[in-house]
């Protein structure tokens, strides 16, 4: 029960990540850092049965040497064909709970260098993570700097290759090209983004909350879809741009203000369906983090398709939530103590965690 309430504590503070798995790949200018973030469950089954049964600190910190002698296993780094030996590793518990691989080896001297994620051997075929790659050679980059290339690492596809410009310049090697991950996956990825996305579909289900038949609630998803798919292809595009700490900010602050309305406001569907749209443009920033993280486009393929992809899951996922809660809160509507008490008692519930969200989200 205590590891359930952990991972789910960590789903919560990764607000829409989506992602149980993230390598970022850092080449500086006398060696190259590579971070492996991955999520306490997904740790857990790395180890198989050196996993500790319960966790908590105690588990915790007696687990740390077996992590560390697990981390050297979780990646094969080449360039040029030869293996890369490890020179530094560290394993730490972050502030949300996942685990940090740290991982250092010498700058590459031969290009292309591929990364392979082994760790992906143990898991299954619709598991997914990211890999980024991140030119530091003239020093750190600042807070949401495009990466030089990235994508979505499946079971198939664990790795990517990458060659600096500088590099290829000098030695003659020719940037890289590799196949797209296929769009299907981006099809899996959006439904997976849209079911972790806690912040959005608490957005969603404080919106329906008020609703009182099926007319209003079908016009706010739909605006809530419209404006999410405008700012999506908008940011992905690189056409409208927000600093992220501001995005996930707004996103806190729209569940908040949805949850004071339907607790001291009787809102028209029409005035609810023009705020949903509005702060659905919010949102849909939101979603385009997910895909600007993994490095959409930066592989040179064309970010149209993936895009449209990606999209067309959220809305799946969306509306198949939405298929299930619909019913339930429609037969709940017929009871007048549901109006009374149910509605704003869970409103106040989602208040607080809006609050909650925006605290951390601004003082992190």
């Amino acid at each position: 029960m205590r590891c359930v309430v952990a991972c789910w504590t960590l789903g919560v503070a990764m607000g829409h990540v989506g992602f149980e798995n993230t390598t970022e790949i850092r080449v500086q200018r006398n060696q190259m850092q590579i971070e492996v973030k991955a999520a306490l469950n997904l740790t857990w089954k790395f180890l198989g049965d050196q996993a500790p049964k319960f966790d908590d600190e105690q588990s915790r910190a007696e687990i740390l040497p077996v992590l560390e002698a697990h981390a050297e296993r979780l990646l094969k780094v080449t360039d040029g064909g030869a293996v890369m030996p490890l020179r530094e590793k560290s394993v730490a518990y972050n502030q949300d709970g996942a685990v940090d691989f740290i991982l250092t080896y010498d700058r590459p001297s031969v290009w292309p260098v591929e990364v392979k994620a082994l760790f992906f051997e143990v898991l299954g075929p619709l598991d997914s993570g990211t890999m980024t790659v991140f030119d530091e050679s003239g020093g750190p980059l600042p807070e949401g700097a495009e990466p030089l290339k990235g994508r979505v690492i499946v079971k198939d596809q664990p790795g990517l290759g990458f060659s600096l410009v500088a590099a290829s310049a000098a030695t003659g090697v020719g940037a890289e090209t590799q196949e797209p991950v296929g769009l299907s996956r981006y099809f899996l990825l959006g439904i997976e983004h849209i079911l972790t996305g806690y912040d959005h579909l608490l957005f969603l289900f404080a919106l329906v909350l008020a609703c009182r038949s099926v007319k209003p609630m079908l016009l706010i998803v739909t605006a809530f879809t419209l404006a999410h798919s405008i700012t999506l292809a908008l940011a992905a595009l690189d056409i409208v741009k927000l600093p992220s700490v501001w995005v996930e900010a707004f996103i806190a602050l729209s569940i908040v203000f949805v949850g004071v309305e339907n607790v001291f406001f009787k809102i028209a569907p029409g005035r609810r369906a023009a705020l949903t749209f509005a702060f659905g443009l919010i949102h849909g920033m939101g979603f385009a983090g997910a895909l600007k993280e993994i490095g959409l486009g930066s592989d040179g393929h064309s970010i149209v398709g993936p895009l449209i992809t990606f999209n067309l899951g959220v809305e799946s996922g969306q509306l198949a939530l939405v298929a299930i809660v619909l019913p339930i809160l429609l037969k709940l509507r017929k009871r007048p103590a549901f109006e009374k008490w149910a509605v704003p008692a869970m409103s106040v519930l989602v208040i607080l965690m809006g609050t909650f969200w925006f605290i951390e989200r601004v003082r992190g």
